[in-house]
């Protein structure tokens, strides 16, 4: 299972993104391997179920858009803003590995393109782990961030970018 990373703080790298998940799926996959793909940002979206056909693979990774909360205020007699999600990265692991891989037989890995930074998961870090343990897959991580969606820059704190630690404990953790 393909996981790309589509949430605002990759926003600039959405086309790198998809490059680099075209050639994974052109070099990684043989003939007989399957693939989805899944993208994720405030919502996880099953973007092309398993298949071995590289154009219906290709085909889901030209749907790749920017998937950010819908702002807002709720209607009601004192407007508030709404509970925005933000990146749901353990909740596409989750989903991957439960709802996809679980009944699988063979080889299983789950590859994500994504800084590692989950802003709104309902799901935790660890039962994201367990069920990838669970459903017997490995976590691949490909590591891209933009420094600049987080406010980093030239002589400024950057807060964002923490999540290649998160990333390697993941991988780590399943293999």
């Amino acid at each position: 299972g393909l996981l790309v990373d589509t949430s605002g703080s990759q926003e600039r790298l959405i086309d790198i993104e998809k490059r680099a998940a075209s050639q994974f799926f052109s070099k990684v996959l043989r003939q007989k391997d399957e693939a989805f793909l899944i993208q994720f940002g405030a919502e996880a979206e099953l973007l092309q179920d398993s298949t071995n056909s590289a154009r219906l693979l290709q085909k889901g990774l030209d749907q790749l858009r920017l998937s950010v909360p819908v702002g807002g205020l709720h209607p009601g007699p004192v407007p508030t803003m709404q509970n925005q999600a933000g990146t749901i990265l353990y909740d596409a692991v989750f989903l991957a590995a439960n709802d996809r891989l679980r009944s699988d037989v063979g080889r299983k890995a789950i590859v994500l393109i994504t800084d590692g930074v989950d802003t709104g998961s309902k799901i935790s870090r660890d039962k994201a782990i367990e069920a990838a343990q669970k459903a017997d897959a490995i976590i691949y991580s490909i590591y891209y961030v933009d420094r600049a969606a987080y406010g980093g820059g030239f002589g400024t704190i950057t807060l964002g970018g923490s999540g290649e630690g998160e990333l390697r404990r993941m991988s780590s953790e399943t293999g």
